[in-house]
């Protein structure tokens, strides 16, 4: 089956502006220059969750519409086929064979990473309390593996900096992965998720100097709830 492509169809890219996973999409159009080539598409949110707007599919955000009705649904698979689809520079896995592998490495134990938290949230956080059975004890384990996660990152990572991969002063794949990670805890629930891990700290204070890190706020009223952590005896 062939799709339109090119000219004859601008991709739409739903999303929410301050999420975890849209906002991995929305740092890579900036830096690689190419957010002018998508339509973006806000979706807003509502009591129940996300509302809907014309065009968009059913599921949770991101979704790339690459071709009328054919639709790309994961965030790592979305950037993996915008780096395909537009090869040129900045490179954001890497140049040579090594530091692409390495990238991946990167990028393998920074989605884990984004697992655990997402798991420490739903077992914490008061903005789940009424929808999930929530144990301190899973929240405990889930923060202990983010912690060694981010160690594990920092020990492969351009020991040079500031960014993790070898980019000079370009940020990578994994830098946004991170970053939209840190970002997310920080602006949603108030947790700094890096206060320990001083290389990751070192990379965020560099990326955050950038115009393609500059913070989306999400709506107060989910904040005041979403800071609200039941689980006293998990570290926030």
């Amino acid at each position: 089956m062939q799709v339109q492509t090119g000219a004859q169809f601008k991709p739409n890219l739903y999303v929410l502006s301050w999420g975890l996973y849209p906002r991995r999409i929305t740092i890579y159009l900036k830096e690689k220059r190419i957010i002018d080539r998508v339509s973006i598409k806000e979706v807003p949110v509502t009591s129940t969750g996300l509302g809907s707007i014309p065009g968009k599919p059913q599921g949770s955000v991101p979704i790339l519409e690459y071709a009328p009705g054919q639709y790309i649904r994961q965030s790592s698979a979305i950037l993996e086929y915008l780096e395909d689809l537009y090869p040129e520079a900045p490179f954001m896995r890497g140049t040579t064979p090594e530091s692409r592998a390495r990238t991946r490495e990167l990028l393998d134990l920074s989605n884990e990473a984004c697992s655990f938290l997402s798991f420490y949230l739903h077992n914490g956080s008061a903005l789940f309390s009424g929808f999930e059975k929530q144990s301190p004890e899973a929240a405990g384990q889930a923060m202990e593996r983010l912690e060694l996660l981010f160690s594990q990152i920092e020990d492969m990572s351009d020991p040079e900096g500031p960014f993790l991969a070898e980019s000079g002063d370009q940020p990578g794949l994994a830098d946004i992965v991170v970053l939209a990670t840190v970002q997310f805890a920080k602006g949603v629930y108030g947790i700094d998720i890096v206060k320990k891990h001083m290389r990751l700290t070192q990379m965020v204070s560099a990326f955050e100097r950038r115009d393609s890190a500059i913070w989306d706020d999400a709506p107060a009223e989910l904040t005041s709830v979403a800071r609200k952590f039941n689980v006293k005896d998990v570290e926030v």
